[in-house]
């Protein structure tokens, strides 16, 4: 807030609002759509004589990844992600005996399974559960 400014040529910009989105570090206003072409901050000059638009520039938040190899070990025990981007690649934990069959968000193969390209969406350190093993 607020949603307008009023600015004038030949003078800076001045206070800008900053913005919050879920999962995203606001990382300040460009003149180019999803934060391209130049930054602008309290100090630049209006050089735009015509009303414009500022675009906000969104980075993911990086989260902690925590394995839990349900009594196997996993190296390593812990990654970053990306909010909003694919996991990637997962460690794969090893157990005498068993045989790995993937990670889940649950306790022994329970909630929903994670694999490579599932998109990041929790807000907070995750522990993911082996099934199968």
């Amino acid at each position: 807030m607020p949603d307008t400014k009023n600015v004038a040529y030949g003078e800076v910009y001045g206070q800008l609002p900053i913005s919050t989105r879920t999962g995203y570090d606001f990382a300040g206003w460009y003149t180019g759509d999803n934060g391209t072409d130049m930054l602008v901050t309290y100090s630049t000059l209006v050089t735009n004589s015509a009303p414009h638009t500022l675009y906000a520039k969104w980075t993911g938040k990086t989260y902690t990844v925590t394995y839990d190899a349900e009594n196997g070990t996993v190296n390593p025990a812990s990654e970053s992600v990306t909010f909003a981007a694919a996991y990637g690649t997962l460690a794969t934990p090893t157990r005498t005996g068993y045989t790995f069959a993937g990670w889940w968000t649950g306790d022994n193969g329970t909630g929903t399974e994670v694999i490579n390209s599932t998109t990041v969406t929790n807000l907070q350190t995750i522990r993911y559960t082996p099934s199968g093993l």
